[in-house]
This record gives C-alpha cells, structure tokens and sequence, in this order.
C-alpha cells in the first residue's frame, strides 16, 4: 500500500519580506499620522493658552482706562459747569472742576524701552472726590519693563515709584506695547500724534485710546500673537 502527499502550499520569504515590509510600512504612516496629530494638537494648545493670556491682558487694561477721570461728582460737574470763568471744564479745582490729576493723561516709556510703551492716568477709586496717592492711590497706569506689563502703584511718573507685574515673563514674553491718544475730532495718524491732554471740552468731550502688544510664548518663541484694541473714554472730568 503506498501513501502519496499532497503538495503544502505557503509563503516563499521573498512574499514574506514583502507582506512584513508592507505591514511595517502601515505602521510607520500610522506611528506619523500620530506624531503630526499630537503636535498639531500640541500647537493649538500653546496657542489657546495664549489667546487667553491676551485676551485677559487686554480685558484688565481696557476696563481701567475706561475708568480714567472718573470722579463720584460727576454730576456736579457735568450740571453746574462754571461757564462764566472757563468755558472748559478743565480748569483748577478751585474753580468747579475735578482735580487736575483726574484730567491727565501722561503717554511716554520707562527707560530704554520703546517710545509710547507706558500710560498714566488715574480715576476716583475710593469715591471721595477727591485724588489720592498713597493708600488706595488713585493713580494708575500700565507701562513695559524688561518683557513684561507692569501696573502702576505708587508711582507719580512711567520712570518712578513702585509699579508691580501685570505678566509673567517666565510664561509670555511682552513687546511692541504702543498706547495712542485721539480726540474724538482728532481721529486721523496725524492728529493723534499732536494731541494733547487735558483735552478742551470746546472742542473735544472724550477721546479715544489705543493699544496694541506683542505676545510670545516664553518656552515656545514659535508661538506668538499681536492684539490691538480700542477705547473710548468719555467721563466727566474730560468734558
């Protein structure tokens, strides 16, 4: 009795190199499919965390500059003008106007840092009427110092006094602060430049300040974002 065998079918190794390069090929597209996925993800995370900064920064210093020249008797000061000595409301305190600290608005840098990068200004914090400096100061401003936003505390000019961090720079690095000043008749590159404060109120009853900044990421300098913003201030003490 003879037996015969079948013939066994199955892979030469050159079809199994080939099916192994094949499927290592797969892996490797997939593996960077991955890798760009979580940078890409990576990236909008680093950007949405700037965005917030910015948006937190700018949010902080458009609400106090909206603030500027305000003063608890405003109404005083809007109703009972005292037109029979100054036609404009920015006259001395004396003669029925808010203090002079109130009506100023000071543009200028610290240092060697750019021109235009500081802002002073004050508003009526504690509602006396009256301006303060020294606890609950009145006075406040926004300058840029070695990176980073700084608050104004007590501090009578952008170059003195105590002034405390309003960014971090160990987590984003701050450039290119610029403020500008427009009357509301003055809106134009040229105008703004030469307008000065106290603004008249014969010819302007509030103004318009503008900011803008650089933001850069401190351990990722490839992310980086500019905000600009505008402001509109119109309180009494600029009437």
């Amino acid at each position: 009795m003879s037996i015969k065998s079948g013939d066994n079918s199955g892979f030469s190794l050159v079809e199994f190199m080939i099916a192994m390069a094949l499927s290592l090929g797969t892996m490797m597209m997939m593996f960077s499919i991955y890798i760009t996925s979580f940078s890409v993800d990576n990236k909008s995370i680093k950007y949405s965390r700037l965005t917030d900064e910015i948006a937190n920064i700018s949010a902080i210093i458009s609400d106090d500059l909206k603030r500027a020249g305000f003063v608890s008797n405003a109404e005083q000061l809007v109703t009972t003008p005292n037109t029979a000595i100054n036609l404009s409301r920015c006259a001395n305190a004396a003669q029925g106007c808010s203090d002079l600290a109130f009506r100023s608005l000071v543009i200028a840098k610290f240092g060697n840092e750019d021109p235009n990068s500081c802002i002073t200004f004050a508003y009526d914090h504690d509602n006396d009427g009256r301006y303060n400096f020294g606890n609950n100061s009145d006075a406040m401003g926004y300058r840029l110092k070695n990176k980073a936003i700084e608050v104004r505390q007590l501090a009578k000019t952008c170059q003195q006094g105590y002034w405390r961090k309003l960014t971090d720079p160990d987590f984003v690095i701050i450039s290119e602060l610029t403020f500008k000043a427009c009357g509301q008749a003055d809106d134009t590159n040229a105008k703004c430049q030469l307008f000065t404060f106290p603004p008249q109120a014969a010819n302007s009853d509030r103004f318009k300040v503008e900011f803008s900044f650089r933001a850069t990421l401190t351990s990722d300098p490839s992310v980086s974002q500019t905000t600009n913003q505008s402001v509109v201030v119109k309180n009494a003490s600029y009437h």
